[in-house]
């Protein structure tokens, strides 16, 4: 059964935007817009997000709160916690449980702006397992005044610098590139553009990171209908997965295993993808993924972005157009669908001025947490044109 994306819609994302149910709403409007049917007719509505559970402020019954007010019939509502994959994961759901003739819509959505910074701090740290919090923040927590997962993201990078495989220009100039491409979406948090000295010179985080290498707490939502009706505005989804680590991998070595065998069950290879969406929870994370995914050999991903290769306009593959998580921002609930959003723009030929010509397939990474150092949740999506 051939599935199809029929519209996609994304709010501004910020950090400071409105709260759940206005965004949800902005959403929803833009998608019955896009796409004509009627609410009460849709076979379910799958809702991600994180810190409506973390912070308690909705931890039961969140889709039927906040979506409540729109129309929708009495259809199944789906609530999905995955950490930064919770939009992957529900995208993963929904393509499951698709019925012939079918719609379903997928919506993420995060709202963390009135939330102090402990507040934020202890939900993102949810994402590892409770018994091994402690010592990891003590392993790695120390290595960043950020999250945990920044502490994890200094140790990756350190574990560049010291084997000769990147250097700190080169993460700097995959944030330059980042800001460049956030730059031309009118929906990215950080629409200023930054020089690779300029973010050399930024306050740090750690040793080795700045404030514009990395992802930020953001306020934001972003939905997908998808359907087994073709029409003229339809991307295809040719596979979609998600995975679930259990400890027995390290984080990059489960990515590609993910990616790996995604790729090979869709009947392609890495080197058919002239455009992907990965998950940049910083720019040495996009580095680090790049040489693991192989899509460059080891030690020659900087190089690459450096020369302007990954950048639009240059010889590809172009990596997170949108501006990735660091410039176009990082709802975490929405994450997975706001890279799903970049990607149907792209196939669809809407994406202006960040258009990538002649686009026949894309490739979106989606994670979330850790496990001992493994990767908790994985989603993985191949789109193509209809």
């Amino acid at each position: 059964m051939n599935i199809f994306i029929n519209a996609a819609a994304m709010t501004p994302i910020r950090s400071k935007g409105q709260n759940e149910t206005l965004m949800l709403s902005q959403v929803f409007d833009d998608l019955i817009k896009q796409y004509n049917v009627d609410p009460n007719s849709l076979q379910a509505v799958i809702l991600s997000n994180l810190f409506g559970a973390t912070s308690l402020r909705q931890a039961s019954i969140k889709p039927q709160a906040w979506l409540r007010h729109l129309g929708i019939g009495p259809v199944p509502f789906y609530s999905i916690e995955s950490a930064c994959a919770g939009g992957s994961v529900g995208l993963d759901l929904g393509c499951r449980i698709l019925e012939p003739g079918g719609n379903i819509m997928i919506l993420g959505v995060e709202y963390l702006s009135y939330l102090p910074i402990e507040s934020k701090l202890m939900g993102i740290s949810q994402g590892v397992p409770e018994d091994e919090r402690e010592q990891l923040k003590i392993d790695y927590g120390r290595m960043s005044e950020g999250t945990l997962f920044m502490g994890f993201n200094e140790f990756w990078g350190q574990y560049l610098l010291e084997n000769n495989l990147a250097t700190t220009e080169q993460f700097a100039a995959t944030a330059a590139k980042s800001r460049f491409h956030g730059s031309l979406n009118p929906l990215a948090t950080h629409r200023e553009t930054l020089s690779i000295d300029e973010i050399l010179s930024s306050r740090k985080v750690s040793s080795v990171l700045t404030v514009p290498m990395c992802s930020s707490f953001t306020d934001g939502a972003a939905g997908i209908i998808i359907s087994t009706e073709r029409t003229a505005s339809s991307v295809k989804i040719r596979n979609c997965k998600s995975y679930s680590g259990n400890g027995t991998m390290e984080y990059h070595e489960r990515l590609k295993q993910c990616v790996d065998h995604t790729v090979a069950d869709a009947g392609m290879e890495l080197k058919d993808f002239k455009c992907l969406e990965i998950h940049d929870a910083t720019s040495v994370e996009e580095l680090y993924s790049l040489e693991t995914l192989e899509i460059f050999e080891e030690g020659e991903a900087g190089a690459h972005t450096l020369a302007g290769d990954t950048t639009l306009g240059g010889k590809g593959p172009i990596i997170n157009p949108s501006g990735g998580l660091v410039s176009r921002g990082h709802p975490i609930g929405a994450t997975g669908l706001c890279q799903i959003y970049e990607l149907y723009l792209q196939l669809t030929g809407k994406a202006e001025q960040r258009q990538i010509d002649n686009l026949n397939s894309a490739l979106a990474i989606n994670t979330g947490g850790i496990i001992s150092m493994d990767a908790a949740s994985v989603g993985i999506t191949i789109l193509e044109k209809a």
